[in-house]
């Protein structure tokens, strides 16, 4: 089944009930099925881009204003656990007794991995600011 909205960071726990005729419904879960969603997954679309000042049309997530800035700061993310690996191989090559060069050549990859987090995020304030956000 294909999900248009993307999996969000917190848990949805909110439900909200609506009501239709049978006849609206049965012309909704068909529509749905055609497109490979849920009634639900077709309404939670639908709703997210009605909010988001879409148009009706087209309700995946590639529409949302926002989602660059959310791919970025996931990206940045998996970017800071790898500055954090970079950290422990340090450690264990300084507990281990390994040559400097080791710990002076995982050193550049961390100045390097930071150097490219800063760049990606001053991009993303400096796009922030442009847009007024």
């Amino acid at each position: 089944m294909q999900m248009n909205r993307r999996r969000a960071a917190e848990p949805r726990t909110r439900y909200r009930t609506v009501r239709f005729t049978p006849a609206e419904d049965d012309l909704i879960a068909r529509r749905a099925a055609e497109a490979g969603l849920s009634v639900a997954g077709c309404l939670g679309n639908l709703g997210v881009a009605w909010a988001l000042g879409n148009s009706l049309t087209v309700a995946g997530p590639e529409d949302d204003p926002q989602r660059p800035v959310v791919e970025a700061v996931e990206a940045q993310s998996a970017q800071l656990r790898r500055i954090g690996n970079n950290v422990n191989q340090i450690a264990r090559a300084v507990n281990s007794g390994a040559t400097a060069a080791l710990a002076d050549e995982v050193l550049r990859e961390l100045r390097e991995a930071i150097r490219r987090n800063h760049a990606v995020m001053d991009g993303l304030l400096a796009k922030a600011v442009r847009r007024g956000s």
